[in-house]
């Protein structure tokens, strides 16, 4: 016993664990509390983020958001990245009754641009990224609908370490279609 208490000591002093995950995670949705629903796909999509790890992050005057260079920075996944979100209440605290996981986005039906009221929006969450300072994390943001022909726009949120908290810092649009 005294082993796994020594070994859970040791694995949480290297970094950050699932739960900081969780927390930048709840934090985005929060940020968008207008959903009625965060129908949340499983599977984190790390397409855009891992270039953060590899590059850092920069973002120019694009769509009226100022410039911010953390090229500076190195960033990298927690300790152990989520692998699969997970819908347990006390992962997601106060809006655990909004999420919904969606195992495979692929297996729901499509509808057609007459049936629109019938389409829903879904939401990918990359792994977040931590600076390695632990100031900086940074996560990926995605939504779309399960509507033909419909759009998607995909944002990075950055969230800095305030008063040993994660408060929302900056957000830049990545893409609209």
């Amino acid at each position: 016993m005294k082993y796994l208490l020594y070994i859970l000591l040791l694995c949480c002093s290297w970094g950050y664990g699932q739960g900081a995950d969780y927390v930048i995670a709840q934090k985005t949705l929060e940020h968008f509390a207008e959903y009625e629903k965060f129908r949340l796909i499983a599977q984190p999509n790390n397409e855009y983020i891992q270039k953060v790890c590899v590059n850092g992050f920069y973002s120019g005057e694009v769509y009226g958001e100022e410039t911010l260079d953390l090229r500076n920075l190195k960033f990298t996944y927690s300790n152990i990245p989520v692998q699969q979100w997970k819908p347990e209440s006390q992962l997601w605290g106060k809006i655990a009754n909004k999420i919904e996981i969606v195992d495979d986005f692929e297996k729901i039906a499509k509808v057609s641009l007459l049936d629109y009221k019938k389409a829903n929006t879904y939401i990918a969450l990359s792994n977040p990224a931590f600076s390695e300072d632990g100031n900086y994390a940074i996560i990926f943001f995605e939504h779309f609908t399960n509507m033909n022909g419909t759009e998607a726009e995909g944002f990075f949120l950055i969230f800095k370490k305030v008063n040993n908290e994660w408060s929302f810092f900056r957000q830049f649009t990545v893409y609209l279609t």
